[in-house]
């Protein structure tokens, strides 16, 4: 194939930026030329810190707030819209491919209006309200999870998976490998030490986080503490911590880490919100979860994907009021001292991910252009 010229809109959040530049990053991989189209919001700093191709802004914000927040995300959207015309004038790409939320609104209508062929991706088994109503504008809409396609209107949907990090991906298929080399299925529930590890998110993480820590103090009474690993967050991690010293638990808290590759091979199981990223990354290295969902979501989307990953039976999950420090640690011990049902919920995370997301997304919008 000849190289194409692709933008790739995934500004907004990490869940959109990282997936976005997976798939940015394998198009780049197979010669194409690739711009990527962020929001200008802080947390796109960090997440494209190794991008070193074009890399254009289109500022947008989102319609959560009241009236006055409402209207200034409009009138964001009519800038957006503006800018992205503009930016299609100097350099029209082939493809336009949008990864939601609602930095997708402006370049979307605006390819649209420009005939330039429109691929979206949707994280979640519930869609946003952005991409649901820009769907019917697609060439294509690919999904994470195969329950939003129900919600889709549009003219051709296909189920990609959730794209991951290079990194991510290699190192999952050598751990896969390496268990197939030795002989086994998953990584046993029963080897010493059971590690686990706590995710809060980046939103809401403080009640979620003093639960896990709760759990554990439960469980050092009863002389059945797993190691930990818990990633707080930068603005979270100094307070996790002293609860640890307080609580006489020994963990590893992190507040950041690049390396999520060696953690994922580290841990057994893990206690997390169910973000689509923290879905995906468990389920491609085969970890069984108690997944608690973010309940100020949108859409209450991490609640549908808890609930697709229980119903393929890789995850149990907890509404947050559910989650009390006891149910969390009986949790755990279940985990732990049920080897069977550890064994057959890895294998269903195994079955529920898509392999190679990137590469399958990658492949949509090559097809896009013709």
């Amino acid at each position: 194939m000849n190289p194409l010229s692709i933008a790739v809109s995934c500004g907004g959040t990490g869940g959109h930026v990282f997936p976005g530049l997976a798939t940015a990053c394998e198009l780049r991989r197979r010669g194409h030329n690739v711009t990527l189209w962020l929001a200008g919001q802080a947390v796109e700093a960090a997440s494209v810190a190794g991008w070193d191709g074009p890399l254009v802004t289109i500022p947008a914000t989102g319609l959560a707030g009241g009236l006055a927040a409402r209207g200034r995300a409009v009138w964001s959207y009519t800038v957006a819209f503006r800018r992205a015309q503009v930016e299609l004038r100097t350099r029209r790409p082939d493809v336009l491919l949008a990864m939601g939320s609602y930095s997708a609104v402006g370049p979307v209508l605006a390819a649209r209006l420009a005939g330039v062929p429109i691929v979206l991706h949707e994280a979640n088994a519930v869609p946003g309200r952005a991409l649901a109503a820009l769907a019917p504008l697609a060439k294509c809409v690919a999904l994470h999870f195969e329950a939003a396609a129900a919600r889709m209107h549009a003219r051709r949907v296909v189920v990609t998976g959730m794209p991951v990090r290079a990194e991510l991906e290699a190192a999952a298929d050598a751990m896969i490998v390496d268990e197939t080399r030795r002989g086994v299925q998953s990584e046993s529930a029963t080897a010493a030490p059971f590690t686990l590890l706590a995710m809060g998110g980046s939103q809401g993480a403080v009640r979620l986080n003093a639960a896990v820590v709760e759990a554990l103090r439960l469980l050092v009474a009863r002389g059945a503490a797993p190691s930990v690993i818990h990633l707080a967050g930068p603005r979270n991690a100094g307070t996790v911590r002293a609860a640890y010293a307080s609580a006489r638990v020994k963990a590893e808290v992190l507040d950041f880490c690049q390396d999520m590759a060696s953690v994922y091979r580290r841990i057994d199981a893990a206690i997390s919100r169910s973000g689509a990223a923290s879905c995906a990354e468990l389920a491609l290295f085969g970890r069984p979860a108690i997944l608690v969902p973010y309940p100020e979501a949108a859409r209450d989307h991490q609640r549908a994907n808890a609930m697709a990953i229980e119903a393929a039976g890789g995850a149990w999950w907890l509404d947050q009021t559910a989650a009390t420090p006891a149910a969390l640690a009986t949790g755990i011990e279940r985990l732990r001292k049920q080897p069977a049902t550890y064994r057959q919920m890895a294998s269903a995370l195994r079955r529920l991910c898509v392999p190679h997301a990137a590469a399958r997304l990658a492949d949509v919008v090559e097809d896009s252009a013709v």
